[in-house]
């Protein structure tokens, strides 16, 4: 079985690929992860991960609230990292990605420069404090490109 797509190369120019091919097509087109929070009391932060491929590079950020998201490269660094206080510099060699502030009117962001990142684990771990003074179900949605499998 082969597909045709465009090849980018010329308008209409048409390429037969095998299905291998077009899984690795597929791989690296923009993906969008939802992690979904649970019921957070105001200013109580939640800790967990999810499941991101090898490389990659997050292009947006949004969130369904005010609150505080910090990125990191492994649950270690994390831990290191949980009871620093908002506007403070993280400490030298912790593999923190992102640190977001969210609050209303500005829910979400193009980011600009992108986290560029990778994993070892398979897994982003996260750290997010609600900052929204009242207690509700937060969410969190990222835009990424896979780089690596």
């Amino acid at each position: 079985m082969t597909v045709a797509v465009d090849n980018g190369l010329a308008l209409g120019v048409k390429e037969a690929i095998t299905p291998d091919q077009l899984a690795d097509y597929i791989r690296f087109q923009r993906q969008v992860i939802e992690v979904s929070l649970g019921a957070l009391s105001n200013n109580q932060t939640a800790i967990g991960s999810f499941e991101m491929p090898a490389g990659f590079t997050i292009r947006t950020i949004e969130t369904s609230a005010s609150m505080r998201v910090r990125l990191y490269q492994s649950a270690a660094a994390r831990d290191a990292d949980l009871n620093r206080p908002q506007g403070t510099d993280r400490p030298q060699g912790i593999a923190l990605f992102l640190e977001f502030y969210s609050v209303i009117g500005l829910l979400g962001a193009v980011l600009s420069p992108v986290v560029d990142g990778f994993t070892t684990e398979g897994e982003l771990y996260y750290s997010v404090q609600n900052k929204s003074l009242s207690d509700q179900a937060m969410t969190m949605t990222f835009t990424y490109l896979p780089t690596e499998v």
